[in-house]
């Protein structure tokens, strides 16, 4: 219980942030972007996009390094 009083505050802090650029702390006047790192037990499992897929069976790793020498 005690880490999801955390989790709430700071989700409405990054509210705030986001919101109201901090004002209420006057170090951000400016509101905008929030991000917030939490960490999981698990990393979350990739999911397959079609596109890549597409696109990384179209590249030849080769010929994308043929310039360098």
């Amino acid at each position: 219980i005690g880490m999801l009083s955390y989790l709430r505050q700071t989700i409405v802090y990054a509210w705030e942030q986001a919101s109201f650029g901090g004002a209420s702390l006057t170090l951000l006047p400016v509101p905008g972007p929030v991000h917030l790192n939490i960490p999981f037990r698990d990393p979350l499992a990739p999911i397959p996009q079609v596109d890549t897929e597409i696109l990384k069976s179209q590249f030849q790793l080769e010929d994308f390094f043929t310039h360098l020498r």
